[in-house]
């Protein structure tokens, strides 16, 4: 009768500890769980960061685009009105610039002597 008793308790004590395990290896699933689920709600804010500075950083290089493109057309502008002012120069000289650059034989009204 002892010998059975001893063995019930052993069974008990060892039903207890299956139960104590499951239980440990229970809660060791579900911290494992929260830590993995944790660690990719940290990679996943980590990953929107990155995306917010790249989309920072590709509408900068945007304006910057947009500007570089402004000043190309602004210089074509200025580079075409210069060419035309240069043009109508040649095609309209004033008699500031023609007097400068008359013909020496034409000034003095006869023929060059030399």
């Amino acid at each position: 009768l002892e010998q059975e008793r001893l063995a019930n308790q052993a069974k008990l004590i060892e039903e207890e500890k299956q139960k104590k395990l499951a239980a440990i290896a229970l809660e060791d699933k579900e911290q494992r769980q929260r830590i993995e689920k944790q660690a990719n709600e940290e990679k996943a804010q980590s990953q929107k960061i990155e995306l917010e500075r790249l989309i920072k950083e590709r509408e900068l290089q945007t304006k910057m685009a947009q500007e570089l493109n402004r000043l190309a057309a602004e210089q074509t502008r200025i580079l075409r009105e210069n060419k035309n002012s240069a043009d109508q120069m040649r095609a309209y000289p004033s008699s500031e610039s023609q007097a400068g650059t008359q013909n020496p034989t034409q000034s003095s009204g006869g023929t060059l002597r030399s």
